[in-house]
């Protein structure tokens, strides 16, 4: 047997604990972490897309949660891996299984080597192969708990991303799914410590791990905390939510248009109140439109500074129609009833121009009563 240099203590009882066969095996783990995960991503993809089940998509999901857990599941593998073999920590079956032997012949068991640090010694048990040997080294941290803690915890936060605004039996459904998950996790990490086959501390450690690789693969890789929480919230899962979301976004678009098309008619309006002059505007908003416009939100102070000056515009216009004979009091204060209803859509270059066009009506209606009384 090959000679090793992780040494011990003879007189340490942790490492002399009888040795048991695994109750959850390798191939056990790769099924129940690996397999069954992606078998689960899977059909809940498959359901997400039952009322509109379109290929491409169900593909496109697939292998966007599909790459996520794989990507995560290898670096926490790869992780695990890499500080088994450079801590090399003993397993607690390790005397019983290896029966170490000194360079000079004795054991621990003799008395004079009982509080002895051992560093060169061969295993005693010819019946142990290769593998077997080199699991004996490998204690440090747990595999089995890093893998495990990483698959259902990472179930857990895609549940929880997916499957929202759920009530009353969903949401407990939800939740159910989520703790039994990490109840199968908790239950494997378990089995590790009863079988002797690692220290407390090692399946401690392989838990925080596999805790911290499947939170940064969930919110870095996966978004499953930002992506989707607005896109995939919208799923087959819960559609009473995302038809109240699709009837507030149309609201909302009615809205902006309905503004739109009133603001275009008031500059059209205005423009026709200035190269006609005296004409009579028709221009009047509808009862829609009114409503929209009383409801708009206050505006900020300058605004407010532009409207007060409207107003005075609107009040020295209209005394002035009234002592012209010859200027419509009618069809200028329809027009600038208009002005004043929508003074919070007109931009500061629209003023200036209204302005303009009070002093060359009160001009030509003063032209008009001088010409009238002469």
């Amino acid at each position: 047997m090959l000679t090793y240099q992780r040494g011990f203590f003879c007189g340490d009882l942790s490492i002399r604990y009888p040795y048991h066969e695994c109750t959850i095996t390798v191939p056990m783990l790769l099924v129940c972490m690996l397999l069954l995960p992606m078998l689960f991503l899977g059909v809940v993809e498959i359901m997400r897309l039952c009322h509109n089940f379109r290929l491409r998509q169900y593909l496109r999901n697939t292998s966007l949660s599909l790459g996520c857990f794989s990507f995560g599941f290898i670096a926490t593998y790869l992780s695990t891996e890499l500080a088994k073999n450079v801590v090399r920590r003993l397993r607690p079956h390790f005397y019983m299984a290896c029966r170490p032997q000194l360079n000079d012949g004795s054991t621990c068991d003799d008395p004079k080597n009982r509080n002895l640090f051992v560093e060169q010694y061969y295993c005693s048990n010819r019946n142990l192969s290769a593998r077997q040997l080199r699991e004996l080294y490998v204690s440090f941290p747990s595999a089995h708990s890093s893998l495990s803690f990483y698959a259902m915890l990472f179930l857990a936060f895609y549940l929880h991303a997916i499957w929202r605004g759920g009530r009353g039996v969903n949401r407990v459904l939800r939740h159910l799914l989520q703790f039994l998950f990490l109840s199968l996790a908790w239950f494997i990490s378990l089995s590790r410590v009863a079988d002797y086959w690692h220290h407390w501390s090692d399946v401690m450690a392989g838990a925080v791990m596999g805790i911290i690789y499947a939170t940064l693969t969930a919110i870095y890789v996966g978004r499953f905390l930002s992506y989707y929480t607005s896109s995939s919230a919208s799923s087959a899962i819960s559609p009473h939510h995302h038809h109240h979301q699709q009837q507030q976004q149309q609201h909302h678009i009615n809205k902006q248009s309905c503004l739109h098309q009133t603001s275009n008619k008031l500059k059209a309006s205005l423009k026709h109140h200035q190269h006609v002059g005296s004409s009579t505007v028709s221009f009047q908003p509808s009862q829609q439109q009114q409503h929209t416009l009383s409801h708009e939100p206050t505006p900020p102070p300058q605004q407010q500074q532009q409207q007060q000056l409207k107003q005075q515009l609107y009040s020295d216009q209209i005394s002035a129609a009234s002592t012209l004979p010859g200027l419509s009091t009618t069809s200028t204060a329809a027009a600038l009833d208009a002005v004043a209803s929508l003074a919070t859509t007109v931009t500061e270059e629209e003023l200036v121009t209204l302005t303009s066009a009070r002093e060359h009506l009160i001009a030509s209606n003063e032209s008009i009563w001088k010409s009238g009384t002469s």
